[in-house]
């Protein structure tokens, strides 16, 4: 937020105050691409300034707003996407939720329509928002060259911020045994929403948000969106609903422990893909771990996905405990390596019995 978007939406409350022509104006200029409705431009280009080029992303937004304005000309201290998720625990309305996806998921191409259908249905309800907040955040909407980084966290800002209000009052089951219960339960129904947790992972960790719905219900909203513990739990969502095979207590190491003992042939290349997965860095892990996990796909070995979380809220730390995760890794090899395979307890029973003889 800048100082000279707060003055900009003091303009539009005074206009709406003094001048409800220049409102009138301001809203049918929505009908035009934004920023050519030459009525509009009187009154918003003194704010845009001469420096900056047609096509800017900040003058797009302030276009943009003070149409959007026009049409609900409610400002408060909350976000759009506060404003929304009371609306949804308000009407508890599938479709608003599933209106609030598709708004995340709007290009710059979109965006403008889809501000204008959300924000049609506050406007029926009576709910304000903060205007200018929304301005940096089409701002950026906008920018051809935003950063990547940038582009995410703000979309997963947007996420924490609806399901922050949609649950205002609720408990958040965000430990890893209330992720795990959800995902049994998917599991069980064969929900859809496996298919979108499945695809999820083609994106980072907590990146897509056709899976927001899904699991955005058991992320703590004070974990920003880098926080491991939120990015292990979108993760984990991912994979499990991959391979939703369960085995209480079992972790990922000692089921692909039994795999590689189930298949001698093929022994060597769940160890080497074992390896490679203990190697892995916060930045790789995801990917590594997609492709075990999709070596036990056509198995019925299980392991248990809280205990898969717990390990990645340390691996996914951007700046991890090196000791900590040094013992995690150090868990995994002897899971692995050391618990014996079914054919050792063979060999073993064999062994006894020409003793025994």
């Amino acid at each position: 937020m800048t100082p000279h978007a707060g003055k900009f939406v003091g303009y539009l409350e005074t206009l709406y105050e003094n001048d409800r022509g220049a409102i009138a104006r301001l809203r049918h200029s929505l009908a035009q691409p934004i920023g050519e409705d030459p009525k509009a431009v009187a009154i918003v280009e003194r704010f845009a300034g001469m420096e900056r080029d047609v096509g800017d992303p900040y003058r797009l937004a302030l276009y943009l707003i003070a149409a959007l304005y026009a049409h609900h000309p409610e400002q408060s201290g909350t976000t759009l996407a506060q404003a929304f998720g009371t609306l949804w625990r308000t009407r508890q309305n599938p479709s608003i939720e599933q209106r609030f996806v598709t708004l995340l998921q709007a290009d710059e191409q979109q965006i403008a329509v889809r501000l204008r259908q959300a924000i049609t249905l506050l406007a029926a309800d009576g709910y304000g928002f903060d205007y200018v907040q929304l301005i940096a955040d089409v701002a950026l909407w906008f920018d051809p060259l935003k950063r990547e980084d940038r582009w995410q966290a703000m979309r997963q800002r947007w996420g924490r911020e609806f399901y922050g209000a949609a649950f205002a009052g609720q408990a958040i089951q965000s430990e890893p045994e209330g992720v795990k219960q959800h995902l049994l339960a998917l599991a069980k129904d064969e929900s859809p929403v496996l298919a979108r947790l499945r695809r999820s992972l083609t994106l980072p960790p907590g990146e897509d948000p056709a899976v927001f719905p899904s699991v955005e219900p058991f992320i703590d909203p004070a974990w920003k969106s880098g926080d491991p513990r939120r990015r292990a739990r979108y993760l984990v969502a991912g994979l499990f609903a991959t391979h939703s095979a369960y085995e209480p207590g079992c972790t990922l190491a000692s089921a692909l422990n039994r795999l590689a003992a189930q298949n001698k042939d093929d022994g060597q290349s769940v160890e080497r893909r074992f390896i490679a997965v203990l190697g892995a860095s916060a930045d790789t892990i995801a990917d590594h771990l997609r492709q075990a996990v999709a070596l036990l796909r056509d198995t019925q070995i299980g392991y248990d996905p809280a205990l898969l979380i717990k390990d990645m809220e340390v691996w996914l730390a951007r700046t991890p405990n090196v000791a900590c995760l040094d013992g995690r890794r150090q868990r995994w090899a002897r899971d692995f390596y050391w618990i014996p395979r079914s054919d050792e307890h063979d060999n073993q029973s064999e062994t006894t019995q020409e003793q025994g003889a």
